[in-house]
């Protein structure tokens, strides 16, 4: 796919969705599993670059999510684009494989309720018991989507947790995640910050100047 190369124009905006009212969950450290697991190690096919990326600085926290429910995360990335792969930080403690399923929803800068599915669902099977990194590329499909997405995961079985990792080295996101049901925003008080160990990557749908990062990550800082 050409691209056009474009210097993006950004507007300023506030570190938190204030608008959003939030509840507040407590979050659990690590348990029973040690260390922190090293990001997959790949190849990114012709074009395709780290969009989002939160994979670096664990906080020391995972937050388990039920059977039923959906985790989503607010991602906010310097353009959209046809999306080429993705990873997730998970804690597996139920025994046996668990099956992963990732959702993208619309979003906006606002962070308001999730609005139609834009990419998925996308079914990891058989993660391993542990804590690790897993990687899904989208390949054939490589769907659009926006730039504000909130990427939604849920697990197959009781035990098996999410990451909580901050800040973003790519993209940015604010302090609050969505989880349903019951539907609704929430976020760990403060500290720590609500974001999970999650990694995106696109061929953009506009080529992004270099100095965009930087802009992105203080409009959400």
């Amino acid at each position: 796919m050409n691209v056009t190369r474009v210097l993006l124009t950004l507007a300023l905006l506030p570190a938190t969705a204030a608008a959003v009212e939030m509840s507040a969950v407590l979050p659990l450290p690590y348990t029973g599993h040690a260390g922190h697991p090293a990001p997959d190690a790949h190849a990114l096919p012709l074009d395709c670059v780290s969009m989002y990326s939160d994979t670096t600085n664990s906080m020391g926290y995972q937050y388990g999510v039920a059977v039923g429910n959906t985790v989503m995360d607010d991602l906010h990335m310097a353009v959209g684009g046809w999306l080429c792969s993705f990873d997730v930080g998970c804690d597996n403690d139920t025994g046996g494989p668990v099956d992963v399923t990732v959702t993208f929803y619309g979003n906006d800068a606002g962070d308001t309720a999730p609005a139609a599915v834009v990419a998925g669902p996308f079914l990891l099977e058989s993660v391993p018991i542990g804590i690790s990194i897993v990687h899904f590329e989208t390949a054939p499909d490589n769907p659009l989507i926006p730039a504000d997405v909130w990427m939604g995961v849920s697990f197959s079985a009781f035990g098996a947790a999410l990451l909580i990792y901050d800040p973003p080295t790519d993209g940015a996101s604010h302090d609050v995640f969505y989880l349903t049901p019951p539907g609704g925003t929430y976020w760990f008080g403060g500290n720590p910050v609500a974001n999970f160990c999650l990694k995106v990557e696109c061929e953009p749908d506009t080529a992004v100047e270099p100095a965009t990062w930087g802009t992105v990550k203080a409009m959400y800082r």
